[in-house]
């Protein structure tokens, strides 16, 4: 470290610069008061300072005072040592008065000096540390306070002692309802009862838990916030606080639902496409195998369809294709499957068939319900619909295989009268 001394004897500058060194310390040597104060004003200008009371131009006492005047109550003071042969309690209280530390009178022990310049630069050493936790603890809180995160801090019982704005935006709270309440408080009711004591134990055996929150606004609202939530500890492995910090995530897992509907669903109807059609296949060949019952794939074409685009328009056309899906999602299980594959072509999948007789019922009450007149702009149109099903594992090939078949069956159907379901004959191949 970096010691100014200042004394107009040279002999006692020679002595006090060869001791310091000695001692470990980087001496910087000044001739009078106004050479000293230079160097105090200058850059990177050392804290600790060794001031002879008596100096030309300016003494010790005047250089304490423009010290501590520069200072103007920093908190990063020097630590002044003021040498002096003046031992009068009045010389010593006015020392003090003007901004010395230590006050040492001449003669005195290289020890007692060595000694007191310890005490300063262990002194000025906290003080750097004090000031460094001072700058970390104020960028921590201009993190806080300005993070676009929401941010929560509570103490070891998770009662909130602190949030900051970005909390207030998205929830609606105002630091003054928050400040006090359990952090559970904000968490939807629509979250799992076991989801908190589930998070209390990641975090015990973690550290810190990341994941998805159903959290609630003041208003009410649900939104879904990601988050994490993270332990602090003292030095005795002992909680002291629970931090969490989330972002709201609703906008973009209601864009994401939209972009996973239209990969797997039909824009029109919102039923499944190909893609899911054949996902859903697979689990339902899975289930029949598993129960030993029989997997219904049918083909089916509404009757009738194309007069409704010439007459009527492409538009009411579509939107009797969204009341067809109505009622052939009324018609069906939830565990079965309708897809629609294109223009007014759709393939349904029946699990759990029992027997022959059981899959016919199904595909006519369909049938029956498609032919009920529909009433769209004031226009009724009647529509029917033709269809043809296979049975798997009566019917054992792969899925494009038992669509062909269906959709053969189903052309026989639309050949021969309509308005009908027609059973794949595998001995036949119709």
């Amino acid at each position: 470290m970096k010691i100014l001394i200042a004394d107009d004897d040279l002999t006692s500058r020679v002595m006090l610069e060869g001791l310091t060194r000695k001692w470990g310390f980087d001496p910087v040597v000044a001739e009078d008061g106004q050479a000293a104060w230079d160097i105090i004003q200058g850059k990177d200008a050392p804290k600790l300072l060794l001031l002879d009371w008596e100096m030309p131009l300016l003494n010790g006492i005047q250089l304490c005072e423009l010290i501590r005047e520069s200072e103007n109550n920093t908190n990063d003071p020097s630590f002044i040592i003021l040498l002096t042969s003046r031992n009068e309690t009045s010389d010593i209280v006015k020392g003090l008065s003007a901004g010395s530390n230590e006050y040492i009178v001449k003669p005195f022990a290289h020890a007692e000096l060595q000694a007191r310049l310890n005490v300063g630069f262990r002194m000025l050493q906290l003080q750097a540390e004090r000031k460094e936790h001072e700058q970390d603890l104020l960028l921590f809180k201009r993190a806080f306070y300005t993070s676009m995160a929401g941010t929560i801090i509570t103490d070891d019982q998770e009662i909130i002692i602190n949030v900051n704005s970005a909390f207030c935006d998205v929830t609606g709270f105002e630091q003054g309802d928050v400040i006090g309440q359990k952090q559970s408080y904000f968490i939807s009711d629509q979250e799992k009862p076991t989801f908190h004591s589930g998070l209390l134990k990641k975090l015990e055996r973690l550290g810190q838990w990341r994941g998805e929150i159903l959290g609630r606004k003041k208003n009410g609202d649900v939104y879904t916030a990601q988050a994490l939530v993270s332990i602090l500890k003292n030095e005795r492995d002992e909680i002291v606080n629970y931090v969490g910090t989330f972002t709201d995530i609703t906008q973009q897992k209601k864009h994401q639902e939209k972009l996973d509907l239209l990969a797997h669903h039909d824009v029109l109807t919102g039923l499944p496409n190909r893609a899911l059609f054949i996902d859903r296949f697979k689990q339902s060949i899975a289930h029949s195998k598993r129960t030993k019952r029989l997997l219904a794939v049918s083909f089916l074409d509404l009757d009738n369809f194309k007069p409704v685009n010439d007459t009527y328009g492409h538009d009411v056309g579509d939107r009797l294709l969204i009341e067809v899906t109505k009622r052939l999602s009324e018609n069906i299980r939830e565990e079965d499957t309708i897809s629609r594959q294109g223009g007014d072509e759709f393939t349904i999948l029946l699990g759990s068939i029992t027997s022959t007789s059981e899959c016919m019922e199904m595909m006519g009450r369909i049938h029956d319900s498609i032919s009920v007149p529909y009433l769209i702009d004031n226009h009724v149109i009647n529509i029917g619909s033709s269809s043809g099903v296979t049975l798997y594992p009566l019917d054992d090939n792969d899925l494009d295989t038992l669509i062909r078949h269906a959709d053969k069956a189903m052309y026989h159907a639309k050949t021969h009268g309509k308005n009908y379901c027609h059973l794949f004959n595998v001995e036949d191949g119709i």
